[in-house]
């Protein structure tokens, strides 16, 4: 089983996609399938392709050092590195032996010149005697021992010192495939979620060049910038790219279309307009509700229309009580007389509240309100009244006594 497929197997087995892993692990989309796919040149150097390698086998629960090993026969290290770091321990170590050399020709110069004759080296003074010899293998000494820690820090402390430099990135990489390009991984103070979601869906999302995954994609997390470049692509339909600021989480939602050029919504801007709009809405209906009831409560009369004056509650010429002013005569009569008041054959008390409507003969609506208890109010024959609760409204015709149209609450209709 190669590299990749392992890798496969394994994300698979655990229900984990591509980008699951890559939230996890902050490591590229594109990296991780490269790496499932023994995709080697589409990866960096190998420094970095061992450590993205190590780290997806440990989120996995893989033994990473067999998968290492198949890597390192993949991707064997470069002989040039190989060549310089045995050239130097070469060179280092001919360094030493020049120094030995060095060392036991001084040695012998000193026992040549203490076979000489004593008559040929004054004999020094004791205050200035010096061991000079001590001194010099001290020194030679001193050196070898150098010399050997820097050789055994080159073999022994190479491996953990280059273990260190080659930690793969924790922040995501911004574009390219240069890892040098990568950023420090962002705090949640600093980072900003990212939500896109295509019309039709599995379109796959690139921000500033960087593969994020395919829609509908849900919060990922990515670094603030005032101005980024977000493209959507998917198969069989044409890419829609467009500039976006990130300053705070967005949530996007991109149609797509075969030919023409594809939209965007902003889903949280368009939800807080629909909102405001609701509530104009919402307070237009109730002003326009109030405005209606005050309308309806002006258009009620009084209980009684005053003496000489018909009833506008009639809404009729000539309908209401009183049709004719005491000491006036008609155009055409003769000398002027005051004659009895005309009654209005129906005449209608209302002992409570009360919803009413009367309809003439011809269908024409008299009067229709909720007039107040105690109020009374005339019409001509021939009217149809409905009342809302026959029990508070009486009818009396023709002077005869005040009958009530039903019972409490009951809903009658009746014509007189």
């Amino acid at each position: 089983m190669t590299i990749g497929a392992a890798l496969t197997q394994a994300r698979e087995a655990l229900g984990l996609t591509v980008q699951d892993v890559s939230l996890r692990t902050k490591i590229r989309g594109d990296y991780l399938r490269a790496l499932e796919n023994d995709a080697w040149e589409a990866l960096p150097e190998r420094t970095f392709t061992r450590a993205y390698l190590q780290r997806y086998a440990q989120e996995l629960g893989l033994d990473p050092e067999p998968l290492l090993s198949r890597l390192d026969q993949a991707l064997p290290p470069d002989p040039a590195a190989v060549r310089g770091d045995v050239a130097g321990r070469s060179e280092l170590k001919r360094g030493e032996t020049r120094r030995s050399e060095a060392g036991r020709r001084l040695e012998q110069g000193l026992a040549s010149t203490q076979t000489r004759p004593a008559r040929a080296v004054p004999a020094p003074s004791p205050a200035r005697t010096f061991p000079l010899v001590p001194l010099l293998l001290g020194l030679l000494l001193l050196g070898g021992g150098a010399a050997y820690w820097a050789v055994t820090r080159q073999e022994n402390g190479a491996a953990p010192a280059q273990q260190k430099t080659v930690q793969p990135p924790t922040a995501p990489v911004t574009g390219g495939t240069d890892p040098a390009s990568t950023e420090p991984a962002p705090s949640a103070a600093e980072s900003v979620n990212l939500s896109v979601s295509s019309v039709p869906t599995g379109a796959r999302v690139y921000l500033d060049n960087r593969d994020l995954g395919v829609t509908p994609l849900q919060s990922f997390p990515v670094n603030p910038r005032e101005k980024a470049e977000l493209r959507v692509e998917l198969a069989g339909y044409r890419p829609f790219r467009t500039g976006l600021k990130l300053v705070q989480g967005r949530n996007m939602r991109v149609t797509l279309n075969r030919n023409a050029a594809g939209s965007i919504v902003d889903v949280n801007a368009a939800r807080a307009r629909a909102a405001a709009q609701a509530a104009r809405a919402k307070a237009a209906a109730a002003k326009q509700k109030a405005e209606t009831q005050a309308q309806a409560t002006r258009a009620n009369l009084p209980a009684s229309a005053p003496p000489g004056k018909p009833d506008r509650a009639a809404g009729q010429s000539g309908a209401g009580e009183g049709t004719t002013t005491p000491g006036t005569a008609k155009p055409g009569a003769g000398p002027a007389t005051t004659p009895p008041a005309v009654k209005t054959p129906v005449s209608v008390t209302f002992t409570g509240e009360s919803w009413t409507r009367v309809t003439d003969a011809a269908g024409r609506v008299l009067y229709q309100g909720t007039p107040p208890a105690g109020s009374r109010k005339g019409f001509p024959a021939g009217v149809t009244i409905r009342a809302g609760n026959g029990g508070a409204v009486q009818v009396s015709v023709n002077g005869q006594p005040a009958k009530a149209m039903g019972q409490n609450g009951q809903v009658v209709l009746k014509s007189y």
